[in-house]
């Protein structure tokens, strides 16, 4: 039986075989990992931004609801007006839209800013805005 106080000589280690061995099973499971890695990435990139569009609706219509008058969301470049595209991945804002339907201005107050995406996530639809009345349903 092999005892390293036995044989003060005897030097530990591994080999460069072995050190080659593990390296190789290394870099195979990295080739493996990585793609799948990327693409938790990306799923988890695209669920945030699906949440926060999901959150920001659901804040408007509860705002209308409570506050008793029309909330409107819609895609926003700027975070201060409705861009007029279905391209929400530019960033979307939440307002009370007391005045003209759609269209921040005069004592509209803008609630909730979300910015562009940054990260190559396209959010079309079909609509520009959404827009709750006091009832909480949707105005066509």
């Amino acid at each position: 039986m092999y005892h390293p106080t036995l044989h003060p000589g005897t030097q530990r280690g591994l080999t460069l075989v072995e050190l080659l061995v593990t390296l190789g099973v290394a870099l195979i499971l990295l080739a493996v990992g990585t793609p799948l890695y990327s693409s938790t990435v990306e799923n988890s990139r695209l669920t945030a931004a699906t949440n926060a569009l999901v959150r920001h609706v659901h804040l408007a219509r509860s705002e209308a609801i409570k506050r008793g008058t029309a909330v409107t969301a819609c895609a926003s470049g700027d975070g201060a007006t409705c861009a007029g595209s279905n391209a929400w991945e530019l960033g979307w804002i939440v307002f009370v839209d007391g005045g003209t339907p759609n269209t921040v201005d005069g004592d509209d107050e803008i609630l909730r800013v979300y910015p562009e995406t940054t990260d190559g996530i396209t959010i079309g639809a079909s609509a520009d805005h959404l827009r709750y009345l006091s009832d909480g349903s949707l105005d066509s």
